[in-house]
Parts: C-alpha cells; sequence; structure tokens
C-alpha cells in the first residue's frame, strides 16, 4: 500500500503516525507523491535537475519516473491519496496507472480531497479534476458528510467569512467557544495582541503544543519575529511541546486543538482563508487589521440584509 500527499508537513506527521503502529499496519511508502518520485529517480540513477520547480516537478520528474519505472518493478497492490486536489492531473495519473497493479482502470485506489475550497495550487477547476479522475474507469463517488474537527462555532464563523457551501450538512454539531476576533492598526499593536492571546491562553492552562500561530506569510514577512516574550518554534511534526508557527500554506490537512491566525489584512483569499480558519479543533482566534475588520463587518451585514 502506498499513501500519497501533497504537504510536506503533513507527509512528515503522516510517517510519524505510522513509526508507533505495529508492522502490519504500516503501509509500504508514506509521505509526500513528489518525494516519492525523486527517491525512485535517485535510486536508479536518474540525475534530475531543477531550473523552473512548477514545470520541473509536473513535467519533467514523471519523465524521469517513467523511466525509472522501465528500470524496475514498483506495484502497489492499492494507493491512497490524501489531498487529491493538489496531485489529481493528467502527469500525475499516468503515473499512478503505471505503479498500480492492474492499472487505474482495474486496481484498487482511493483518493480524498476538497476540490473546492482546498485546491490552492491547481489552476483546474473541480469539474476538470472530477472529470480527470472519472475518465480512468468506473468509479464510486462519496461525500463526506460530518466535519470530524471543528465545533459548530467554528465552523459556522468560517462559513460565514468564507462563503463555502454547508448545504451538504457539513458541520459538527458539537458545541464550544465562539471564535475571537481581535484588530490592530500596525505591526506593533499586532505583536502586542498575539502577546497577550498567548499570555491569556497559557494562563488559563492551555499547553503550549495545544496552539498553533498560522499566517498567510512566512515567518521573515509576518508578526512572529516581533515577539520577544516567549519562545515560538517552526512547526514540525516531531517537536511534542512548545508553541509553534507555520504559514497556513504549510499547515494545510494539519490541525490542533487552538489555532490562531494572525496578519490578515483582507478577507479576498476565500480559499486560503478557508484552510487556515479550519484548522482549529476546539478554539480559533483571528487577530485582523482594522480595514480587514471592517471587510469582514460589511460582509457580515450583506449576508443578513
Amino acid at each position: 500500500v502506498a499513501l500519497f500527499c501533497y504537504n510536506n508537513n503533513l507527509g512528515n506527521w503522516l510517517q510519524k503516525h505510522f513509526q508507533e503502529l505495529p508492522t502490519n499496519e504500516k503501509p509500504t511508502y508514506v509521505g509526500t507523491f513528489h518525494a516519492f518520485m525523486m527517491k525512485l529517480v535517485h535510486d536508479n540513477g536518474i540525475v534530475a535537475n531543477a531550473d523552473d520547480l512548477n514545470n520541473f516537478f509536473r513535467f519533467e520528474l514523471p519523465l524521469h519516473v517513467i523511466d525509472a519505472l522501465s528500470n524496475c518493478e514498483v506495484m502497489f497492490d492499492k494507493i491512497i491519496i490524501d489531498e487529491a486536489q493538489d496531485l489529481i492531473n493528467p502527469e500525475y495519473l499516468e503515473l499512478f496507472d503505471l505503479m498500480l497493479k492492474s492499472g487505474l482502470g482495474r486496481g484498487r485506489w482511493t483518493v480524498y480531497g476538497d476540490f473546492n475550497m482546498q485546491a490552492i495550487y491547481s489552476n483546474m477547476t473541480s469539474e476538470k479534476m472530477k472529470e480527470l479522475i472519472e475518465s480512468v474507469g468506473s468509479v464510486s463517488s462519496y461525500k463526506l458528510t460530518v466535519n470530524c474537527r471543528n465545533t459548530r462555532p467554528i465552523a459556522e464563523e468560517v462559513k460565514n467569512i468564507t462563503g463555502v457551501d454547508s448545504s451538504a450538512k457539513l458541520w459538527n454539531k458539537v458545541d464550544g467557544l465562539p471564535v475571537s476576533f481581535y484588530t490592530y492598526n500596525n505591526v506593533s499593536n499586532l505583536a502586542n495582541r498575539l502577546e497577550s492571546v498567548l499570555k491569556k491562553l497559557v494562563g488559563d492552562g492551555v499547553k503550549e503544543d495545544n496552539i498553533t500561530i498560522l499566517s498567510p506569510r512566512k515567518r521573515s514577512d509576518s508578526c512572529i519575529d516581533q515577539i520577544n516574550t516567549v519562545k515560538i518554534y517552526d512547526y514540525d511534526p516531531q517537536r511534542s511541546n512548545g508553541l509553534s508557527f507555520c504559514t497556513i500554506q504549510g499547515f494545510k490537512g494539519l490541525e490542533n486543538s487552538v489555532v490562531i491566525v494572525v496578519d490578515i489584512e483582507d478577507y479576498e483569499n476565500r480559499k486560503l482563508l478557508y484552510v487556515g480558519l479550519s484548522r482549529a479543533r476546539n478554539l480559533l482566534v483571528v487577530i485582523e487589521s482594522e480595514s480587514a475588520h471592517k471587510q469582514r463587518n460589511k460582509m457580515m451585514m450583506e449576508k443578513y440584509i
């Protein structure tokens, strides 16, 4: 069995998860599909150099993988693909077909994906991706209709902000704390707000490792480097203690009990916001600029008028 995903942090988390399970419960391969391709090519003595990373991983590397597969037999009894919205394209489907016993047409495979709100890397529409999947043979499609992560207040706020369709009854009925919003007018003020929130949470007994800070910006461009009163680590699945920071993009597929989303200047990128806001299991805190605060208020007013 091969378990493929897209996000490096998620791949590392999955590897750590399966390390702690009995050998007979471990897939043959666990991790990102890109890492698998690179290892396969390297192990077969093929040199692959990248000038343009996007072009390399999408078009050049798959050709090297095909060469590698012609020199060795890599056949899986089953392939499971998580974050399928990031891995569905004609080039990768051809590789999955070559690596799976009986191919995609008659072999055993399962994909999990949010083709609408979490397709933040693909230029294809959700309809096109679904068509590609269905083109490989007879498939059965199911909608997952229970939200197993968020409490009801978090799920409702995510729906209000991002406009995600909730007609499929995706929202959890488990109650919880309301989402907390704080505003800022400059970077220094934002850092002070974040420090106050962290101090209160830890003071209330929340363990530091249960708190993750997310930003649409990388660390050097975020308010995080303005924080001097507490140590904030870059997220690492191998670390089991301490406050963690990650970009929203890097935390896709993951979750934590408390998530604080910072550096929110506007609410234009609904898909990215959906990914960030929906990472929280029990408590969600959003620290938004004054202009973003006004934009959100206007969105709420238009929704109910």
